[in-house]
């Protein structure tokens, strides 16, 4: 990942001992929307979400040739979201590796000294004629299997590890109705396309319930299974992974700690997995999961964190009923906390909400290079806020709805707020104010705000009621009356509301909802 800065900002880096970009606008924040190294046989859908204030185009280039330019981010219909995406087609090129590169360039207007961010490279395989990766089947039954049949559909295995070890990559494993034990499943460490893991044919995915434990084996994608077990004691996860070296991906499942959200805490994955985590739905877990992308997942009664780490997507996603009870857990509804030298970064929190959240909203420290867009967060029967301290470094807040709760900056000391390039534009909330000794600096930018209660602040601001159509029936759009209806500033990369309704190209409303 580069970031380019002009030549003389390197030349001054040189006398002065520091890297001088005063006068730059910050890089881009991009993350990719793709789950990498898939088999495809037709064209595919490679997606980038990338905001900044100025504007953003991405360039996209496969095996190192400049392929595709998207200028403003569209609807993926392969996605679900507005975004910066191509058409990979395999059969313009050989059959095997493809490296997608992506590229993501600021409209600053000064296209010699744009700021540029090159995400990390994507691998997919090129497969029109099917010769790549596996077609093997092989079938378990918990119930009635037995590990020395051959694994068919007459005649299943009993255990996914007798099933996994006799699947090449690439290939299904189809689980019948019953218990399966992750653990130890072999197999291979080399594997380099993903091997599906998913409940046979008529059999519904909450008949086919995994425990937990290590695999112990790379790119296994569980596709529509049941995780469920009781927490016992203090940390249990359901998928451990090897130190960083091994990647999963979850597509369509369930998880659920059975002793409920109170009853121990429940992770999702352990060992530094790799994860992705596309549809399906949570309940009961101690936080939300620890993935790269999470794309269209729902949290369901959480007892701590949603959302929390770095080099992380989540995008039309949901949580449901935050709260701590007696663990003595203090949940935030995303966190960037971390102690120096240590930066939070590269998250991107976009067409997110959250509903009864007995927490705080956007909270942490020493957070940068992220993007907090179309997000929606009511607060539940707490007092807590929505407060950052430490440094922060080239962070955009747009298109926020924070219902029922205000907004702090502060700390002291090493943890004193001290922004650089941050940027709070089309926001919806109560209040904002300064902790003790924390004063308005020049690094924060607050434009095109609506404050419901206390002074405004910033530029182009508004106050008063955001006549929301219906609190208690959980309808936050706004009136056409409300006085942050069609007066917000206008976003490039931001052309759609966090239902996917299109904003007005000019006269937009503020919050997280265009109008109905």
């Amino acid at each position: 990942m580069i970031f380019r800065v002009p030549l003389k900002s390197f030349a001054l880096a040189a006398i002065f001992g520091v890297l001088a970009v005063t006068g730059y606008a910050a890089r881009p924040v991009a993350h990719w929307d793709v789950v990498p190294d898939q088999l495809i046989d037709h064209p595919f859908k490679v997606g980038v979400v990338a905001f900044h204030l100025k504007g953003v185009k991405v360039e996209f280039r496969v095996n190192g040739s400049l392929v595709a330019t998207a200028d403003n981010p569209t609807l993926n219909d392969q996605t679900g979201v507005w975004e910066y995406w191509f058409a990979l087609d395999p059969s313009k090129y050989a059959e095997g590796s493809l490296k997608v590169d992506a590229r993501a360039i600021c409209l600053s207007g000064d296209t010699k000294n744009d700021p540029v961010y090159d995400l990390s490279t994507a691998t997919f395989y090129g497969n029109v004629a099917h010769k790549l990766g596996s077609t093997v089947e092989k079938w378990a039954d918990a119930v009635n299997g037995k590990d020395t049949n051959e694994g068919t559909k007459a005649a299943p295995y009993a255990t996914l590890a007798k099933a996994v070890q006799n699947t090449p990559s690439g290939g299904t494993v189809y689980l019948l109705s019953g218990t399966y034990n992750p653990a130890a499943l072999g197999g291979g460490s080399a594997r380099p396309y993903w091997t599906t893991i998913r409940p046979a044919a008529g059999i519904q995915g909450k008949q086919v319930v995994i425990g937990s434990g290590r695999p112990g084996t790379e790119r296994l994608k569980w596709q529509g299974v049941s995780f469920a077990k009781s927490a016992t004691g203090g940390y249990n996860t359901f998928l451990s992974g090897e130190e960083g070296k091994h990647s999963v991906w979850v597509d369509n499942c369930t998880f659920e700690n059975l002793a409920g959200r109170w009853g121990g805490n429940m992770e999702y994955f352990g060992g530094k997995y790799v994860a992705y985590v596309t549809g399906g739905s949570s309940s009961n877990m101690a936080n939300g999961p620890g993935a790269r992308l999470i794309r269209d997942h729902v949290l369901r009664t959480l007892n701590s964190d949603a959302w929390s780490g770095s080099s992380k997507l989540v995008v039309n996603s949901a949580v449901h009923d935050i709260d701590p009870g007696k663990t003595g857990a203090h949940p935030d509804f995303h966190q960037s906390y971390t102690r120096p030298p240590n930066f939070v970064e590269d998250v991107i929190l976009y067409n997110v909400r959250g509903f009864d959240c007995k927490s705080q909203g956007l909270f942490g420290g020493r957070l940068r290079n992220s993007a907090f867009v179309n997000v929606l967060f009511e607060r539940g029967d707490t007092v807590a806020y929505s407060q950052y301290s430490g440094p922060m470094d080239n962070v955009l807040f747009a298109h926020i709805s924070l219902i029922k709760q205000s907004w702090l900056w502060r700390g002291k000391g090493e943890d004193a707020y001290t922004p650089t390039d941050v940027n709070f534009v089309n926001c919806l909330l109560n209040s904002m104010g300064y902790g003790e000794g924390v004063t308005p600096q020049p690094g924060l930018v607050l434009d095109h705000n609506n404050f419901s209660a206390g002074k405004p602040l910033g530029t182009n601001s508004t106050t008063g009621d955001p006549k929301y159509v219906d609190m208690k029936g959980k309808d936050f759009h706004i009136d056409p009356s409300s006085p942050a209806a069609g007066n917000g500033a206008s976003l490039q990369c931001v052309p759609a509301d966090i239902d996917g309704v299109p904003y007005k190209p000019v006269g937009r409303n503020r919050g997280c909802y265009s109008s109905r």
